[in-house]
């Protein structure tokens, strides 16, 4: 991009436990603080460049329909800890990736959209 002086955006996909830790899941808490942390950084090196780098942070997302019966019990336990009591679909997530690519987020950058229905609101 800075070669061909393309200005635009970098979007990664994070996670909610790029902003909290979880039992039993340091390694996976670990990658998406980095991911965090790069974007940060990213933002600040190659603003000047006219290349925004921003984050989209989900909680638990449902990929599909059989994911909803097949792992019944454990979607519950996580459902509770939402405030909304729902999870995002992949085509909110995909929404708010699309909404980062357009002229109303020029001036966003170096920085996460949590989507995860107020599970980090509290902590």
């Amino acid at each position: 991009m800075i070669k061909n002086k393309i200005k635009g955006c970098i979007i990664s996909l994070s996670s909610q436990l790029g902003h909290l830790g979880a039992y039993n899941r340091s390694v996976y808490c670990t990658t998406k603080f980095g991911l965090e942390g790069l974007t940060k950084s990213m933002a600040m090196d190659l603003g000047k460049y006219g290349i925004r780098v921003n984050t989209v942070s989900p909680t638990k997302t449902i990929i599909n329909q059989e994911e909803r019966y097949n792992t019944k019990k454990r979607l519950n336990l996580i459902r509770k800890k939402i405030p909304l009591k729902k999870f995002s679909t992949t085509k909110q997530i995909a929404s708010i990736v699309y909404f980062l690519t357009t002229n109303s987020a020029l001036s966003i950058t170096g920085t996460s959209i949590i989507s995860d229905g107020g599970w980090t609101a509290g902590k």
